[in-house]
């Protein structure tokens, strides 16, 4: 991400320097000058905000680029490749109805847990895109390799690895 950012606003790559932190870190980490500046995601990124950070790039940016991955050895998936697929297309489905429509208790419980008020959740969230299940697996189908590839030749070119990974989509069918 940092190699995107940088690349986007033309800022000279030798000039930066990079920290792990863990995400759990990343306002406490700004806000004590341990860095200028993380790559981050909500609801970190409103928390920051309310302490007068500044957003330069978003992913909107970047679309496509930035993938969770759910990943399944292949015993597993040999072996649970329906019960996988089955939860997959009904939880989506599930989990982004439920985000897009959340009840007041839920809504409460979600505010506890990311330390938002009602406000900046509902921005927070309306900043997000949720994709449907048929989406993304025409992602998958078309779009990843050419995601994949993109980091092996960057963590190639880098050194951090000597081999390029290989990251294929699991067959959807039987």
């Amino acid at each position: 991400m940092l190699h995107r950012v940088v690349e986007e606003l033309n800022w000279p790559a030798e000039k930066l320097g990079m920290h792990l932190t863990v995400p759990k870190n990343h306002v406490q980490a700004l806000l004590q000058g341990q860095v200028d500046m993380v790559i981050t995601y909500e609801p970190y990124i409103s928390q920051l905000k309310k302490h007068g950070a500044q957003v330069l790039i978003d992913s909107k940016v970047l679309p496509g680029e930035i993938v969770d991955v759910l990943v399944v050895n292949q015993a597993s998936w040999l072996q649970y490749r329906q019960l996988i697929n089955s939860l997959m297309a009904n939880q989506w489905q599930q989990g982004v109805a439920a985000l897009q429509n959340l009840s007041n208790t839920e809504l409460m419980l979600l505010q506890q847990r990311v330390q938002l008020n009602a406000d900046e959740l509902t921005s927070a969230l309306s900043g997000m895109q949720f994709i449907s299940y048929s989406e993304n697996q025409e992602f998958l189908t078309h779009k990843l390799s050419h995601v994949v590839n993109q980091m092996n030749d960057y963590l190639l070119n880098t050194k951090q690895i000597a081999q390029a990974a290989e990251l294929k989509a699991c067959e959807q069918t039987n």
